[in-house]
């Protein structure tokens, strides 16, 4: 629907990055990036880092947040 997760373990931690080809999925992550990265760190036990951005090369829009446990 529009929105494709990839999940890595980087510099000691999770990152989670959605790239999304639809504006409105985009703009509900985008709200929520923080929310989501809080939530990770504690069940997961290391750091989280969430990004959110577009398909589109030119104007990626990328939003960013992190929480460490």
């Amino acid at each position: 629907a529009g929105v494709v997760l990839d999940i890595s373990h980087e510099q000691g931690g999770v990152q989670a990055s959605f790239t999304c080809s639809q504006e409105e999925p985009r703009e509900r992550l985008a709200r929520n990036a923080q929310w989501l990265a809080d939530g990770l760190p504690q069940s997961l036990r290391q750091p989280v880092c969430v990004s959110v951005q577009t398909d589109d090369p030119e104007d990626r829009c990328l939003v960013q947040a992190s929480a460490s446990p």
